[in-house]
This record gives structure tokens, C-alpha cells and sequence, in this order.
């Protein structure tokens, strides 16, 4: 009787949450980590609604949902990466991709919360225990936070920007943090530093833009009773990033900012798989080069 009464002592009542995942970017190596995220949160259990570009598609799964919004696929191939030789200029000066995305992202949010199986699913009128959204992208989403009572976690699928690290409190400084869109060491030059104050001075006037934007878009499809964007971004419980510190140069980090590229998360690094027959007899095969 009394293993019985430690062993019902030691029971204890799990509950799964109900999870609202919103991803808008149409780009593979962003949604990999996002995909990684949900399908680990409903492996132990949670239910998850996941809009997102790149859908799993897997009908086996249990209490996973998707509405698939790859259309947005085409929009970014048409505004973003139709022409090779605009694409390599775009590459070359990041002032000329922050410039197109803030005038392509308006578009992008209208045409996404206009969907009709996203519509559809604003009509529905769920609450969920959580939100998560990718971070600093396509802001007009964090509308659906309302659908959480604004409790809401954001995810950055790269190292994150100065102007993403000021929004959630994080210390910045042209003079010794460096910009992820710049090859630059923590020992920048006097010229360098002027080069990253002049960039972080354009990016806000941007990120300005797109949130004064984004806010109107938000409002009309979200109703005007919501929190401005700005707010609801601030008011951001925690970010997770796929970084780890000993790929970039130290810099200071506010708790809620939660690096997951590296141990002990990695994310997104599965089991490993058998390799094909075909490289089995590659890599025993005795191999000569000459030149």
C-alpha cells in the first residue's frame, strides 16, 4: 500500500498546448528551421496550426494543421530574384535589399492575410495558449497575437539584425557591434564605423516604413481595436535564433533572447540517415588524382 501511495505521489497532470504557428518568408532555408520547431513541439504533444509557405504535407501526423500559403512563392521570384543580374547587384549592396523587401513586404502582407483559407481560418475565431511568428519579417502578422491574448514568441532564422536587437531591449552600437549584412571584425575602423551608422540610420528609417505600413494592413484585417505593431513587437515574451555565439563576436544579450543554432538545441540537425548504396562503394573504392 504504501509503494501504491508514493507512486500516486509522484503522478502528476500534463497538458499540451494549443499552438499558433505563422511563418510568411517563401524561402527554404528559412522555413527548415521553423519546420523543425513545430514538428519537435507536436511530437511531445502539442496541438499546432501552422500557415506557412512550405507545408509538410503529412497526412499521418495528429493534431498538426496547415493552411498553405506557398503562392508567396511567386510573388518573391517576380519582385526579389527574376533577374540574375539584379540578384548579384542586390547581394552586392544590402541597402538595395532592405529598400526592395520594405516595398515588396506590404504587398506580401496583403496578399497573405487576403487568402481565402486564411480568411477562412480569422473567421474561425480559435484561441490558442501561443503564438509564434518569424521575427522582424513581415510584421502585419503579429496581428494574429490577438488570437493568443498577445502572448506571443518570436523565432529569427539567422543572426539577428541591430535593429531586431534593439526592439527586444538587446544594447546596440555601431562603434564595436558589428552588422550581420557586413564582413566586418569587432576591430572596425573609424570609416567602418561610419559605413555601420549610416547603414543602421537607413535600415530604421526601413523598418519605420514597413511598420507604419504593415499597421495599417494589420488593422484592416485584424480589426483597429489591436495594439500597434511597434507594441506587440516590444512586448515580445522570447526570441529564439538560430545562432550560437561562437560563430560571431561577443556582444551583450538580454535573457530572453535564446540562441538555438548550436548544443544543446540543434534544432534542426535530424538523426543521421544510412547512406545510399552508391556512396557505400564510392567510399570504398580506392581513388587516384593526378593534376
Amino acid at each position: 500500500m504504501l509503494k501504491v501511495t508514493v507512486l500516486l505521489m509522484c503522478l502528476t497532470v500534463v497538458h499540451g498546448a494549443d499552438i499558433l504557428a505563422v511563418f510568411t518568408i517563401p524561402s527554404v532555408s528559412h522555413q527548415i528551421v521553423y519546420r523543425s520547431l513545430t514538428m519537435e513541439l507536436n511530437r511531445r504533444g502539442h496541438r499546432l496550426t501552422v500557415i506557412t509557405p512550405n507545408p509538410v504535407r503529412n497526412s499521418k501526423l495528429k493534431n498538426y494543421r496547415e493552411i498553405d500559403v506557398s503562392f508567396q512563392y511567386e510573388l518573391w521570384n517576380r519582385e526579389m530574384v527574376a533577374n540574375p543580374k539584379d540578384l548579384s547587384i542586390v547581394n552586392s549592396f544590402p541597402e538595395i535589399f532592405i529598400f526592395l523587401f520594405s516595398m515588396i513586404s506590404p504587398e506580401m502582407c496583403r496578399s497573405y492575410l487576403s487568402h481565402p483559407d486564411v480568411r477562412s481560418f480569422l473567421q474561425e475565431k480559435r484561441k490558442f495558449d501561443l503564438l509564434i511568428t518569424e521575427f522582424g519579417v513581415n510584421p502585419c502578422v503579429y496581428g494574429f497575437s490577438k488570437l493568443s491574448d498577445y502572448k506571443h514568441v518570436g523565432i529569427y532564422s539567422f543572426q539577428t539584425t541591430p535593429v531586431v536587437h534593439a526592439n527586444i531591449g538587446n544594447p546596440t552600437a555601431a562603434s564595436f557591434i558589428t552588422d550581420p549584412f557586413f564582413p566586418y571584425s569587432d576591430s572596425v575602423s573609424f570609416l567602418q564605423r561610419i559605413r555601420l551608422l549610416l547603414f543602421q540610420a537607413f535600415v530604421w528609417a526601413a523598418y519605420s516604413y514597413t511598420m507604419w505600413s504593415q499597421n495599417v494592413i494589420a488593422k484592416d484585417h485584424f480589426g483597429s481595436e489591436i495594439p500597434h505593431l511597434v507594441d506587440i513587437e516590444r512586448n515580445l515574451s522570447l526570441l529564439l535564433v538560430n545562432s550560437h555565439f561562437s560563430l560571431f563576436y561577443p556582444r551583450p544579450n538580454v535573457p530572453n533572447l535564446v540562441e538555438i543554432g548550436g548544443p544543446p538545441f540543434h534544432l534542426y540537425i535530424s538523426e543521421p540517415q544510412p547512406l545510399p548504396q552508391v556512396m557505400l562503394i564510392i567510399n570504398k573504392t580506392f581513388h587516384l588524382q593526378s593534376g
